[in-house]
């Protein structure tokens, strides 16, 4: 299975890829989050934004650091070194 971070590269939306190679569906995260199953699609889709706080729900559930789920963050496969408040926080700002 092709890594999250190729697919990110080549223009998805780092959530489907996350999601897809862990194996989950849009069911599964609601379940973990309690984010609707349409919202999701959009988000996917990006037709709505990713919010910090949904990042974080979803990051804590997949047990990948918030930052990777949203696109065009600096990097959507973010090492530990980063500064992830800071990124989420300015990510929410524009």
């Amino acid at each position: 299975m092709t890594h999250p971070c190729d697919r990110i590269n080549a223009g998805e939306h780092p959530l489907k890829a996350w999601r897809e190679y862990l194996g989950w569906d849009l069911q599964k995260i609601r379940q973990e989050t309690g984010i609707r199953v349409d919202k999701l699609d959009k988000i996917e889709r990006g037709v709505v934004r990713l919010t910090k706080t949904e990042a974080m729900k979803i990051g804590r559930a997949m047990d990948i650091a918030a930052i990777n789920l949203l696109p065009h963050a600096g990097s959507s496969c973010a090492d530990l070194d980063v500064d992830e408040d800071a990124i989420l926080a300015a990510y929410e700002e524009g």
